[in-house]
């Protein structure tokens, strides 16, 4: 059983998703194109294809075909919604610590809290001493 090669690969933080705002934008991205990696799997790729091509009869739709969703064109979407979005330059923000915003949670051992937190500490140097 043959298996194209495919190995998905993460999204880049810093790399710009495209947004498809009409059928001919899409259909542009759709356009092949023959990079040095693929060269070598072409001939594999296009036997398979042919293969998927005589296999169907022209009344049956594929069984691994995405359904496309149905839409509808507002009129005033560009109106309604300005053009206030500026792009970042990361999809990833990172937070800071609690401690570097300035708030902190304070708590006053009592006795009851000192005398468990030894009993932890202990029991962690006996599991230590074994390995």
């Amino acid at each position: 059983m043959s298996r194209l090669s495919f190995r998905p690969r993460p999204l880049d933080i810093h790399k710009k998703l495209p947004v498809v705002k009409s059928v001919k934008d899409f259909e542009d991205d759709e356009a092949p194109t023959i990079t040095t990696s693929t060269r070598n799997s072409l001939p594999h790729l296009l036997a398979a294809n042919n293969d998927n091509e005589a296999n169907q009869t022209p009344g049956k739709k594929s069984s691994q075909e995405i359904p496309t969703p149905q839409f509808n064109t507002v009129e005033s979407y560009e109106r309604d919604y300005s053009r206030t979005f500026i792009q970042t330059t990361s999809y990833i923000r990172g937070r800071g610590a609690r401690a570097e915003i300035g708030e902190f949670v304070e708590y006053d051992l009592d006795n009851e809290d000192e005398d468990w937190l030894e009993g932890f500490n202990n029991e962690r140097k006996i599991l230590s001493s074994e390995k």
